[in-house]
Protein backbone atom coordinates (compact mmCIF):
# COMPACT_ATOMS: atom_id res chain seq x y z
CA UNK A 1 0.00 0.00 0.00
CA UNK A 2 1.29 3.44 -0.89
CA UNK A 3 1.79 6.18 1.66
CA UNK A 4 -1.12 8.67 2.08
CA UNK A 5 -0.67 12.16 0.65
CA UNK A 6 -0.62 14.87 3.31
CA UNK A 7 -0.79 18.63 3.10
CA UNK A 8 -0.66 21.48 5.60
CA UNK A 9 -0.84 25.12 4.57
CA UNK A 10 -0.67 28.18 6.80
CA UNK A 11 -1.02 31.90 6.25
CA UNK A 12 -1.53 35.05 8.27
CA UNK A 13 -3.35 38.11 6.95
CA UNK A 14 -4.03 41.62 8.17
CA UNK A 15 -6.65 44.16 7.14
CA UNK A 16 -9.32 41.48 6.83
CA UNK A 17 -12.21 40.42 9.02
CA UNK A 18 -12.95 36.90 10.22
CA UNK A 19 -16.29 37.05 8.39
CA UNK A 20 -14.34 37.33 5.10
CA UNK A 21 -13.49 33.63 5.52
CA UNK A 22 -16.94 32.19 6.26
CA UNK A 23 -17.55 31.19 2.63
CA UNK A 24 -14.13 29.58 2.23
CA UNK A 25 -14.45 27.31 5.26
CA UNK A 26 -18.06 26.31 4.65
CA UNK A 27 -18.03 23.03 2.66
CA UNK A 28 -21.44 23.90 1.23
CA UNK A 29 -19.68 26.69 -0.71
CA UNK A 30 -16.80 24.59 -2.07
CA UNK A 31 -18.39 23.81 -5.44
CA UNK A 32 -18.51 27.59 -5.94
CA UNK A 33 -15.09 28.50 -4.53
CA UNK A 34 -13.25 25.51 -6.04
CA UNK A 35 -15.35 23.96 -8.84
CA UNK A 36 -12.26 22.21 -10.25
CA UNK A 37 -12.26 20.01 -7.11
CA UNK A 38 -15.91 19.73 -5.99
CA UNK A 39 -18.99 19.05 -8.09
CA UNK A 40 -21.40 18.92 -5.18
CA UNK A 41 -21.46 19.18 -1.39
CA UNK A 42 -24.41 19.05 0.97
CA UNK A 43 -25.49 18.02 4.44
CA UNK A 44 -27.05 14.55 4.51
CA UNK A 45 -30.53 14.00 5.89
CA UNK A 46 -30.26 10.82 7.98
CA UNK A 47 -32.07 7.87 6.40
CA UNK A 48 -34.60 6.41 8.83
CA UNK A 49 -34.03 2.83 9.92
CA UNK A 50 -30.37 2.54 8.87
CA UNK A 51 -27.55 2.28 11.42
CA UNK A 52 -25.26 4.71 9.55
CA UNK A 53 -27.99 7.15 8.53
CA UNK A 54 -26.97 6.54 4.89
CA UNK A 55 -29.27 4.96 2.30
CA UNK A 56 -29.01 1.19 2.00
CA UNK A 57 -28.42 1.53 -1.77
CA UNK A 58 -24.92 3.05 -1.78
CA UNK A 59 -25.12 3.82 -5.52
CA UNK A 60 -27.96 6.26 -4.80
CA UNK A 61 -27.04 9.75 -3.64
CA UNK A 62 -27.82 10.41 0.03
CA UNK A 63 -30.83 12.60 0.69
CA UNK A 64 -30.06 16.32 1.01
CA UNK A 65 -30.83 18.07 4.31
CA UNK A 66 -31.31 21.80 4.91
CA UNK A 67 -28.25 24.04 4.67
CA UNK A 68 -27.03 25.53 7.95
CA UNK A 69 -24.52 28.34 8.67
CA UNK A 70 -22.73 26.11 11.24
CA UNK A 71 -23.26 22.63 12.65
CA UNK A 72 -21.78 20.21 15.14
CA UNK A 73 -21.12 16.64 13.99
CA UNK A 74 -23.05 16.30 10.73
CA UNK A 75 -22.61 13.98 7.76
CA UNK A 76 -21.62 15.77 4.57
CA UNK A 77 -21.75 14.36 1.05
CA UNK A 78 -19.09 15.52 -1.39
CA UNK A 79 -18.64 14.82 -5.05
CA UNK A 80 -14.91 15.43 -5.54
CA UNK A 81 -12.98 15.11 -8.78
CA UNK A 82 -9.41 13.87 -8.65
CA UNK A 83 -7.38 12.46 -11.51
CA UNK A 84 -10.45 12.64 -13.75
CA UNK A 85 -12.41 10.35 -11.42
CA UNK A 86 -15.50 11.42 -9.47
CA UNK A 87 -15.30 10.24 -5.87
CA UNK A 88 -18.56 10.22 -3.89
CA UNK A 89 -17.45 10.62 -0.31
CA UNK A 90 -19.29 10.91 3.03
CA UNK A 91 -17.53 12.87 5.76
CA UNK A 92 -18.30 13.42 9.45
CA UNK A 93 -17.93 17.19 9.76
CA UNK A 94 -18.06 19.90 12.37
CA UNK A 95 -18.26 23.56 11.32
CA UNK A 96 -17.91 26.25 14.00
CA UNK A 97 -18.49 29.97 13.48
CA UNK A 98 -17.69 32.06 16.55
CA UNK A 99 -16.61 35.65 17.12
CA UNK A 100 -12.92 34.68 17.18
CA UNK A 101 -12.68 31.51 15.05
CA UNK A 102 -14.11 29.70 12.07
CA UNK A 103 -13.11 26.06 12.02
CA UNK A 104 -13.94 22.92 10.11
CA UNK A 105 -12.92 19.39 10.96
CA UNK A 106 -13.72 16.39 8.78
CA UNK A 107 -13.10 12.67 8.73
CA UNK A 108 -14.23 10.10 6.21
CA UNK A 109 -17.13 7.84 7.08
CA UNK A 110 -17.43 6.03 3.77
CA UNK A 111 -16.66 6.43 0.08
CA UNK A 112 -19.85 5.43 -1.73
CA UNK A 113 -18.20 4.67 -5.05
CA UNK A 114 -15.90 6.18 -7.64
CA UNK A 115 -17.26 6.96 -11.07
CA UNK A 116 -14.85 6.79 -13.99
CA UNK A 117 -15.57 4.62 -17.01
CA UNK A 118 -17.82 2.47 -14.83
CA UNK A 119 -18.88 2.38 -11.18
CA UNK A 120 -16.42 1.01 -8.66
CA UNK A 121 -16.90 0.13 -5.02
CA UNK A 122 -15.02 2.35 -2.63
CA UNK A 123 -12.35 4.69 -3.83
CA UNK A 124 -10.96 6.60 -0.86
CA UNK A 125 -10.01 4.77 2.32
CA UNK A 126 -8.59 7.80 4.16
CA UNK A 127 -9.75 11.42 4.01
CA UNK A 128 -9.20 13.54 7.11
CA UNK A 129 -8.39 17.17 7.71
CA UNK A 130 -9.16 20.48 9.29
CA UNK A 131 -9.15 24.16 8.55
CA UNK A 132 -9.34 27.21 10.73
CA UNK A 133 -9.20 30.98 10.64
CA UNK A 134 -8.48 32.46 14.07
CA UNK A 135 -8.26 36.05 15.23
CA UNK A 136 -4.78 36.70 16.61
CA UNK A 137 -4.60 40.36 17.65
CA UNK A 138 -4.67 42.45 14.46
CA UNK A 139 -4.19 39.48 12.17
CA UNK A 140 -6.01 36.31 11.22
CA UNK A 141 -4.07 33.03 11.26
CA UNK A 142 -5.21 30.42 8.75
CA UNK A 143 -4.37 26.70 8.76
CA UNK A 144 -5.61 24.05 6.34
CA UNK A 145 -4.62 20.36 6.37
CA UNK A 146 -5.63 17.20 4.52
CA UNK A 147 -4.51 13.57 4.39
CA UNK A 148 -5.93 11.32 1.69
CA UNK A 149 -5.38 7.85 0.23
CA UNK A 150 -7.12 6.30 -2.80
CA UNK A 151 -7.98 2.62 -3.30
CA UNK A 152 -10.05 2.69 -6.51
CA UNK A 153 -10.21 2.32 -9.41
CA UNK A 154 -7.79 -0.55 -8.74
CA UNK A 155 -6.06 -0.51 -12.15
CA UNK A 156 -4.88 3.08 -11.54
CA UNK A 157 -4.92 3.42 -7.73
CA UNK A 158 -1.11 3.30 -7.50
CA UNK A 159 -0.79 6.08 -10.09
CA UNK A 160 -3.59 8.15 -8.51
CA UNK A 161 -1.82 7.96 -5.13
CA UNK A 162 1.49 9.03 -6.71
CA UNK A 163 -0.32 11.91 -8.38
CA UNK A 164 -1.92 12.84 -5.03
CA UNK A 165 1.48 13.59 -3.51
CA UNK A 166 1.91 16.35 -6.10
CA UNK A 167 -1.66 17.42 -6.82
CA UNK A 168 -3.05 17.60 -3.26
CA UNK A 169 -0.51 20.27 -2.23
CA UNK A 170 -0.89 22.15 -5.53
CA UNK A 171 -4.69 22.00 -5.48
CA UNK A 172 -4.98 23.02 -1.86
CA UNK A 173 -2.42 25.82 -2.19
CA UNK A 174 -4.48 27.11 -5.13
CA UNK A 175 -7.71 26.72 -3.13
CA UNK A 176 -6.10 28.41 -0.12
CA UNK A 177 -5.10 31.33 -2.33
CA UNK A 178 -8.34 31.65 -4.32
CA UNK A 179 -10.79 30.72 -1.62
CA UNK A 180 -9.17 32.76 1.12
CA UNK A 181 -7.65 35.74 -0.63
CA UNK A 182 -9.76 36.23 -3.74
CA UNK A 183 -13.21 36.67 -2.26
CA UNK A 184 -15.07 36.86 -5.58
CA UNK A 185 -14.20 33.99 -7.90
Amino acid sequence: MSKPASYTGTASVTNMHLSDFEKSFNPLEWPTTAPYLWTDTYLIKPAAGTPSGLPLDRSAPPQRDADLPAWPDRLLFEGAIFGGILYRNVLETSLVNSATEISLEYEQVECLDALAYRAFDGGIDLDVGQGSAKVNGAQIDITVSKTVHFTQPKPVSHDVNLLAHVMVPLSFDFWLHCGLFIQEI
